[in-house]
């Protein structure tokens, strides 16, 4: 996964801070999880495992090509639902451009693809996904888990935001979520989940990565307002 990983964070970067960005591929990270409900598929999150493990599956361009006209997902995301549903994951996270048409094509994929996923789905809005009024723009997931034989809560957060909102900016209720993070106690990691990578935009590092993606036109809040609060949680 990639995020902003910058040098004085440290090997561990703390934390443990990820911001994961789009992209077409599927991978999975395996952690330590509460019910919170997706308006994809009404699925719950899964509680971790008698281990306290849980297992976030991150995919994302659910529509395959722009080409792709036929209001289903990619071909190659639906001949693998099998594979997919047999990772178990606690939760499957899409980066964004789940859908090409998010009004028109949304019966289609809920025949195809919602209905035969056996975990939530969550969406962290790209350039394609105008939501519907059931679908959040952001959603916080809250994974309490018990530290050893201590009896010690700590807690991961998951974090899902939408850069289409302000143009890749994050502001109001969005900043806030981040900024209240500070103030949770026990907190372990965050991952933080969008479509556009905003912390790449302003940096001469990253920025030449992802030259087609979609970008805002008059810069961004994350070196200003965002990084500064990643490196207080971190």
């Amino acid at each position: 996964m990639t995020g902003p990983m910058y040098p004085g964070w440290g090997p561990e970067a703390r934390r443990g801070l990820w911001s994961v960005l789009g992209c077409a591929c599927l991978s999975f990270l395996t952690c330590d999880a509460p019910a919170q409900r997706s308006s994809f598929n009404n699925r719950e999150v899964v509680p971790p495992d008698g281990t306290g493990h849980y297992r976030i599956l991150i995919g994302g361009h659910f529509h395959g090509t722009s080409n792709n006209r036929s209001g289903y997902p990619a071909a190659t995301l639906l001949a693998n639902l099998d594979t997919i549903n047999a990772l178990a994951a606690n939760v499957f996270v899409c980066t964004g451009d789940l859908f090409m048409d998010p009004v028109n094509d949304r019966p289609r994929y809920v025949r195809a693809l919602f209905s035969k996923l056996n975990m939530p789905l969550f969406n962290a809005p790209g350039n394609h996904d105008a939501p519907a009024v059931e679908d959040p723009r952001t959603t916080l997931l809250d994974i309490p888990f018990n530290v050893g034989d201590s009896g010690a809560t700590r807690s991961d957060r998951v974090l899902i935001l939408d850069t289409e909102q302000d143009n890749g900016s994050f502001t109001g209720d969005q900043l806030g979520m981040l900024e209240e993070l500070r103030d949770v106690p026990g907190l372990r990691n965050v991952f933080i989940f969008s479509h556009r990578p905003v912390w790449a935009e302003d940096d001469q590092r990253y920025d030449g990565l992802f030259k087609d993606n979609t970008r805002s036109l008059t810069g961004t809040n994350f070196r200003k307002d965002v990084y500064p609060l990643l490196e207080k949680l971190a």
